[in-house]
């Protein structure tokens, strides 16, 4: 009896850093999310800003050349 009460203690503790270990992963893959998605949204940001300076440079090219012609 005594022994089987011990091998069930033995695999809590074996199941409770087990847990731990899933939360602690968890909370690594959370925070990498976290990252990505400001990475993304900086991403799109820079991505509409050269838009942005493409656009301003393509009107202005147009601009010179219609005086040329």
């Amino acid at each position: 009896m005594v022994a089987t009460v011990n091998d069930i203690s033995l695999a809590l503790k074996e199941q409770s850093l087990a847990s731990n270990d899933i939360a602690q992963r968890i909370e690594q893959i959370a925070r990498g999310a976290g990252d990505t998605a400001m990475a993304v949204q900086a991403a799109a940001q820079a991505s509409s800003e050269m838009h942005a300076v493409a656009a301003s440079l393509q009107t202005s090219h147009c601009r010179e050349n219609s005086h040329i012609a």
